[in-house]
């Protein structure tokens, strides 16, 4: 095992970084004046592992949903940068571990062609970023200005052999932010006592999203692939002008998407022995087509529109 830490002072600041990694997990913190963050991977079941190119997808996938929660919850840069280098570190090199325990534990229950095309490829693991909580306006104290993300992914594989297996996997993601806007997109934000830099909006962000991939086999035969996907949204913006409330607005947003990919999965369950280069070739694009679902879709319009 390996234990890091590292406490650099900036200014009147502290900023400190704590890494470990042995053969079950990796964890990294690190707590400064940009907020704090936290990435855990954990190593125990890497059956659910894919390969290099799909970890490689999915991880480009995540990135991208971060920085849309940073743009949608106005969260700091630096620290979303942090957060995002970290969870790309933290998921690097996995592949070659899978590899290394499928080749010793032969016997085990592992996941096929079909079965990863319905999960990520990456390793289980928890991921979080907190702001430090500002209160800009001094008129009103209790108007803070906010950012708390959250991800997650959690796995499991079960049954008596690889005849009879049952693989669930389920995402999460929450955010939580809060942040004042200039009325006019070319005027700086000034709050003060004064009503005249009272001209502004506040916006509330609480988002909730989720997704959760059900495969199971009954000897040797696929009997289920379910792709069960939800995702909410609600903005409060209260808009004030010389400091009087003119409106109070709360907009919601909810979708929800089942999937069946049993019918879908079946025929190609028979072409996993597949050895010419044109049936392996369908094939994977067939799994590409249905592994480009099942990722975590925090957005409920995006949702609502998938086909």
């Amino acid at each position: 095992s390996v234990d890091l830490h590292a406490s650099v002072k900036l200014g009147g600041d502290t900023q400190t970084i704590d890494f470990h990694a042995d053969s079950k997990q990796r964890t990294v913190s690190a707590a400064g004046p940009a907020g704090t963050l936290k990435v855990s991977v954990d190593l125990s079941n890497l059956a659910i592992v894919g390969t290099a190119k799909q970890q490689g997808e999915a991880i480009k996938r995540y990135l991208k949903q971060f920085d849309d929660a940073q743009t949608r919850g106005h969260g700091g840069a630096s620290l979303v940068a942090m957060f995002k280098d970290a969870f790309k570190e933290m998921n690097s090199n996995v592949t070659n571990a899978a590899q290394q325990a499928r080749e010793q534990s032969p016997a085990a229950i592992w996941l096929n062609k079909a079965d990863q095309s319905m999960t990520t490829g990456l390793a289980d693991f928890s991921a979080s970023m907190t702001q430090d909580v500002t209160s800009p306006n001094p008129a009103r104290q209790d108007e803070h200005d906010t950012f708390s993300y959250q991800a997650s992914q959690s796995s499991n594989v079960s049954g008596s052999g690889q005849l009879n297996r049952a693989i669930t996997q389920q995402q999460e993601s929450h955010l939580s932010a809060s942040y004042h806007e200039s009325l006019l997109a070319d005027v700086p934000l000034k709050l003060g006592t004064d009503k005249n830099s009272q001209n502004y909006t506040y916006h509330q962000i609480k988002d909730d999203a989720s997704s959760k991939a059900s495969i199971a086999y009954d000897k040797g035969v696929l009997v289920k692939a379910t792709l069960e996907q939800s995702a909410s949204q609600s903005t409060r913006v209260q808009k004030y002008i010389m400091g009087e409330l003119i409106s109070d607005l709360t907009t919601p947003q909810n979708a929800t998407l089942s999937r069946d990919f049993l019918d879908l999965l079946k025929p190609l369950q028979k072409k996993e022995g597949a050895t010419s280069a044109a049936d392996i070739s369908r094939l994977d694009q067939a799994l590409a087509t249905i592994n480009n679902l099942v990722y975590l879709q925090p957005d409920p319009l995006a949702l609502r529109n998938v086909r």
